[in-house]
């Protein structure tokens, strides 16, 4: 039940944030074969599309969706 409680929850705070603009630094490990994840500023885990220049640097992202509980965006630059 609380596992549950927490998804429900997590999910509303990460839907305040669609459509914004977020600074993170994407981590050089892969996921999902494609995707770089960083941290923006609140501690929300982002995921973006792997691109060798944005790893390990700070990028202004924007975040676009939430797709299987996992918050995905697109550099903004």
């Amino acid at each position: 039940y609380l596992r549950q409680v927490d998804a429900v929850k997590r999910h509303a705070f990460y839907e305040r944030f669609l459509g914004t603009d977020a600074s993170v630094i994407p981590e050089t490990k892969v996921y999902g074969g494609n995707l770089l994840r960083g941290y923006s500023s609140n501690y929300i885990p982002v995921y973006v599309p792997m691109r060798k220049d944005i790893a390990n640097k700070l990028s202004r992202v924007t975040i676009k969706e939430i797709r299987d509980g996992m918050v995905l965006g697109e550099c903004a630059g």
